[in-house]
């Protein structure tokens, strides 16, 4: 009887630790955006699916937690975040993200760049003959018509940073593929994007993209982070910074490892 006894409160225990586990959601893009998460649609690859994927798996192993992973349209991913249906993304730092989310923070609460995942640049992308520039100085582009423009992928923070300066930019959210294929087509004047993103598109497709490339200089280098939303934040302060914790361990510890492997499966594959 008292082995019984013993056995059911385990059981109880062990369904109560269960039960009171956190649960966070993280949410990235349906596009392809390499080598940060593979391929398209509402599934990761289940070999190789991105550093991003793999950093989550990793912090999964590392703090209390259960993961669940999901794909949905970049603007409905910030919707998501700010009513807490979603806990986490991979994201740079904006000001106005504050509002519904939490960076990890120093004591005097300035952004700890120590505690970011991974660090990524933005450039801008011209037809090679085009006289369209950008010019550091004055974070302004130059030789841009109205009639066309420059347009960046829908929710990334360098679109906020170039309006600050008085640049016009459209944002479009099909992805960097749909908006080289606009360039290549003479459709605008140029796009925004992440440089090894970029880059990787156009090796992979170097016939039909033949016409592009990159202008100098580099317009910002940002640290990204997994960013955590308010209610996730608040409800479980001390898992929050356990993930931070464990992002700064695998970038320390894997991510120079995964971009190597990462870039060879890219040329394996040609």
């Amino acid at each position: 009887m008292q082995k019984v006894l013993v056995s059911v409160l385990f059981l109880l225990h062990a369904f109560v630790v269960y039960a009171e586990e956190p649960k966070l959601i993280f949410a990235f893009s349906e596009h392809e955006l390499f080598p940060y998460q593979m391929g398209n649609g509402i599934d990761f690859p289940k070999e190789n699916p991105g550093i991003y994927i793999e950093a989550v798996r990793f912090i999964e192993k590392q703090v209390p937690l259960k993961v669940v992973i999901k794909r949905i349209p970049t603007k409905r991913i910030w919707k998501e975040l700010e009513y807490g249906t979603v806990s986490s993304t991979g994201a740079s730092y904006k000001p106005s993200r504050k509002k519904f989310i939490a960076y990890p923070c120093k004591t005097d609460g300035s952004i700890d760049p120590n505690k970011s995942l991974l660090t990524a640049s933005y450039a801008l992308y011209i037809l090679k003959n085009s006289s369209v520039g950008y010019n550091p100085k004055t974070n302004r582009f130059i030789n841009v018509s109205y009639e066309k423009g420059i347009v960046a992928e829908i929710g990334f923070s360098i679109v906020d940073d170039l309006r600050k300066s008085g640049n016009l930019i459209e944002e479009n959210a099909a992805g960097n593929y749909a908006m080289l294929l606009q360039l290549s087509l003479k459709r605008v004047d140029g796009i925004v994007a992440h440089v090894q993103m970029i880059d990787d598109i156009l090796k992979k497709y170097p016939n039909k993209f033949k016409s592009i490339g990159m202008a100098e200089p580099i317009i910002k280098t940002k640290n990204y982070y997994f960013i955590i939303s308010h209610q996730f934040y608040k409800k479980y302060p001390k898992i929050s910074n356990q993930v931070w914790e464990s992002s700064t361990e695998f970038r320390q510890k894997r991510l120079q490892k995964l971009l190597y492997k990462y870039r060879s499966l890219r040329k394996n594959q040609k």
